[in-house]
């Protein structure tokens, strides 16, 4: 069994961060310096085997 990051975070960071830049554009005062996204971890029902190291 393995793990892996939740992949739902990326459009919920494209959409902060789209929203941070209109606010700028427009002279509006941003949210704080920093949001903080839970990570989560998902259980994988499969992974690759590790690839082979190129020469």
């Amino acid at each position: 069994m393995g793990y892996g990051r939740d992949q739902e975070s990326r459009p919920r960071l494209a959409e902060l961060a789209v929203g941070r830049a209109i606010a700028r554009m427009e002279g509006e005062a941003a949210p704080g310096p920093e949001t903080v996204i839970a990570p989560r971890l998902v259980v994988r029902s499969t992974t690759a085997a590790p690839r082979r190291a190129l020469s």
